[in-house]
């Protein structure tokens, strides 16, 4: 596993915290119209979030899209979730996967249409980074569950956003994005350290900015603002993010990745360590990784483009 960070060991003087701030507030902002959650995602997350809900409330909302509920019934009955009979209703498939699920099953859909709006062609950088989430969700849900992390529906859906910011940038400056991909490819520069300077902020402060605009808990805001350095926060988030880095890492050693080079961190045996794991336990997980991402992909995916990457081993 690796333990370099392609931060390399010279700090670089981005920009401070109330420039990225305003950079963040400004493209946001000017997303509002194309970043908006469809109303139906909005109640099922505020639904979810105030934990006064019932399944039968849940069921209300859902059922008022036919769309998410032919979504919800393909994840009921897939080996990812693993259910054991099959489940042909709706509400039977509310109430035996849960809230969390159900909520994430609703986001992954409003992510995958943001994907498709710039999801033009087999080699988009847009699906490429649909393939590159959904792989990252699946290692951070096994990770969680070989550390005995709680609530893994929550890790999953950290590590199916963690790198959302980068559709912020896609669609706020595709000139920059354009230009961040060409240097990244050319390798000079560390890949953080490029995205500041040419937006002003990285992917990981658009994707806080986003996940705060979709009201989502502060959970999310803080692991994907801080997925590269887990190790700078605390408690749940801690852990959380610890999860996704790893399963950053390793979706990138599986041609997985998103961006080229070693994702940026501490390090996979720090990483592990603050999960409790040895370094060793990853081992099964990378290998199980291509797989577990088709089935996933199978699912959720829209995208036909890319599902070729996943025929073949790690």
């Amino acid at each position: 596993m690796a333990d370099a960070s392609d931060e390399g060991p010279e700090a670089h003087a981005g920009p401070d915290g109330a420039t990225r701030d305003a950079v963040v507030a400004e493209a946001v902002g000017a997303l509002k119209r194309f970043s908006m959650l469809p109303d139906v995602t909005l109640r099922i997350v505020d639904l979810v979030n105030s934990n006064e809900s019932s399944a039968q409330e849940l069921h209300k909302v859902v059922s008022t899209d036919p769309a998410l509920c032919v979504r919800i019934l393909k994840v009921a009955n897939s080996a990812f979730y693993g259910l054991r009979q099959p489940v042909t209703s709706v509400e039977r498939a509310v109430t035996l996967l849960g809230g969390e699920a159900i909520k994430t099953i609703a986001l992954a859909a409003s992510f995958g249409r943001l994907i498709r709006v710039h999801g033009q062609g087999s080699s988009s950088p847009a699906r490429d980074l649909w393939l590159h989430s959904l792989a990252v969700a699946a290692g951070a849900r096994a990770i969680a569950q070989a550390a005995a992390l709680e609530d893994a529906e929550e890790v999953f859906l950290a590590g199916l956003l963690h790198d959302i910011g980068f559709i912020v940038q896609l669609q706020h400056r595709p000139d920059g994005f354009a230009e961040l991909l060409r240097l990244r490819a050319a390798g000079e520069h560390p890949g953080l350290d490029i995205e500041d300077d040419v937006f002003g902020a990285n992917h990981q402060d658009f994707g806080r900015g986003l996940c705060e605009s979709w009201h989502l808990p502060q959970t999310f805001g803080r692991v994907i603002g801080s997925h590269h350095d887990p190790l700078a926060l605390e408690g749940r988030a801690r852990a959380v993010a610890s999860a996704v880095y790893l399963a950053d890492l390793l979706a990138a050693q599986g041609s997985l990745g998103f961006m080229p080079g070693t994702p940026a961190g501490p390090g996979s045996a720090a990483a592990a360590a603050a999960l409790g794991l040895a370094e060793a336990a990853l081992e099964p997980l990378a290998a199980a990784l291509p797989a577990m991402t088709r089935e996933l992909h199978a699912v959720l995916g829209e995208q036909s483009a890319g599902a070729e990457n996943l025929s073949g081993g790690s």
